[in-house]
């Protein structure tokens, strides 16, 4: 069986500006190991390049960012659901709405890895 890679990307608000994250795991069903880490992303075009670079046909890419958002304004459902979980252990979500800046950063990312597909592929 071909091993597979998982990236995850953790994607920085204003992805032209400031720092995101991605790392790169290859494994099979017995063992994984790290095999990348990203150093100085602070564009969409050099995410998707290190993704690019990174990729297999077996790759899964996780993407930490909001895709989906529909409210104007205050939290969504899975963000106060988060909050009252994990709030007690310091973990919670940023309020997501589309009247904040670069929220369409989840999306800009995500369409910019789809039109290069055939090259994540390659």
């Amino acid at each position: 069986m071909q091993p597979a890679s998982f990236i995850g990307l953790d994607v920085a608000w204003n992805v032209d500006v400031k720092h995101s994250g991605v790392a790169v795991l290859v494994g099979d069903e017995r063992r994984v190991r790290l095999t990348a880490v990203s150093e100085d992303l602070s564009s969409l075009s050099g995410v998707v390049d290190f993704i690019t670079r990174h990729s297999a046909d077996t790759s899964v890419v996780a993407v930490d960012a909001s895709l989906v958002m529909v409210n104007e304004t205050g939290q969504r459902q899975c963000e106060r659901e988060i909050e009252q979980t994990f709030g007690q252990y310091g973990a919670s979500c940023h309020s997501t709405n589309t009247k904040r800046s670069y929220t369409d950063t989840g999306q800009r990312v995500v369409n910019a890895l789809s039109f290069n597909s055939e090259s994540l592929r390659a």
